[in-house]
């Protein structure tokens, strides 16, 4: 299929789409990257709780990073809060 004479590939049978988060949603907040700004992510912590969802800080949440100031940790402490995010059940989303 193409758009606009792009190619765009056709979605993968068997993909499905997540159910809307309700309120009371519990969504973990990480970085998996980079540092977050701690301003903006105090203001996105209000505008989460507003929405009726339950934020859960994760430590690289607020983490500042190591000798290598564009990472928010250790490779070790960014995978340790994304697995564990990803593995338990009380989150519902990332």
């Amino acid at each position: 299929m193409s758009v606009d004479g792009a190619r765009v590939a056709q979605s993968a049978v068997g993909l499905r789409r997540p159910s809307a988060l309700r309120r009371g949603a519990r969504i973990a907040l990480l970085t998996p990257s980079s540092p977050s700004n701690l301003e903006r992510l105090g203001v996105g912590i209000d505008a989460l709780r507003f929405a009726g969802f339950e934020p859960v800080e994760y430590a690289s949440a607020r983490s500042r990073g190591t000798h290598l100031r564009h990472l928010s940790g250790t490779d070790a402490e960014r995978a340790h809060d994304l697995r564990s995010a990803l593995l338990d059940p009380s989150i519902d989303a990332i």
